[in-house]
């Protein structure tokens, strides 16, 4: 699978991203504190419907900011095109395949799980530099 494009709004500390990656390896580079980890976690929460880390959707705000969006096309082996999206405006979490807003979270995770296992993984490294400085694993 290839994540064809994502548009980040709100998220973290990423006001408005719309990127394109190519196809092969990706590579974020930058000062602390400027976005690659947020933008990283986007993705994850696209995919996931969940931050890799222990926190709540209203955690994943930007400061001053009461909603938050991701959304993203990506695109199977076979050709075919699905558009993601997850967004969240407290009180509720949405996360829609292909703009239905009406699928359960396990039903999302069911249906990655299919596709998955026709086209393969979707695949993504989240490295956490403090835990590479620290030793910590």
């Amino acid at each position: 699978m290839h994540l064809e494009r994502i548009l980040v709004h709100d998220f973290r500390n990423l006001s408005e991203i719309d990127l394109e990656p190519s196809l092969g390896i990706n590579a974020f580079y930058g000062k602390n504190g400027h976005g690659k980890t947020s933008f990283l976690e986007a993705i994850h929460f696209l995919a996931e419907g969940r931050s890799h880390r222990p926190v709540m959707p209203a955690d994943l705000l930007r400061r001053g900011t009461a909603h938050f969006s991701v959304t993203g096309d990506v695109r199977s082996s076979l050709g075919t095109t699905t558009h993601l999206r997850a967004s969240y405006a407290s009180p509720q979490r949405v996360l829609a395949i292909d703009d239905n807003p009406n699928v359960a979270v396990m039903e999302i995770r069911a249906k990655g799980r299919r596709l998955q296992s026709k086209v393969g993984q979707l695949g993504m490294i989240v490295v956490d530099y403090m835990q590479l400085m620290s030793g910590r694993s």
